[in-house]
């Protein structure tokens, strides 16, 4: 089996089950789906609601991260006074 075939074969294996939650699972404005994407170098998840086909809300969870290790050092979300 060659890589192309693999990755095609891996694509194929994805989409199906992607089908199969997604005849399951909708979000609505009371309970929205959660995507969630992890790369190598973040993850990233996502609030849906399918009845309007409306994205309500995207996090990245390493800006989280290093928006709480700025405030922890004393860098980030200063008020002057």
């Amino acid at each position: 089996m060659s890589d192309r075939s693999k990755s095609q074969q891996r694509e194929r294996v994805r989409l199906k089950r992607h089908r199969r939650v997604r005849r399951r699972i909708s979000g609505t404005p009371e309970r929205p789906r959660l995507v969630v994407h992890r790369s190598l170098k973040n993850i990233y998840c996502q609030l849906i609601d399918d009845d309007r086909g409306a994205l309500e809300q995207l996090r990245r969870a390493l800006d989280a991260l290093a928006n709480e290790m700025m405030i922890d050092i004393g860098l980030g979300n200063q008020q002057n006074t």
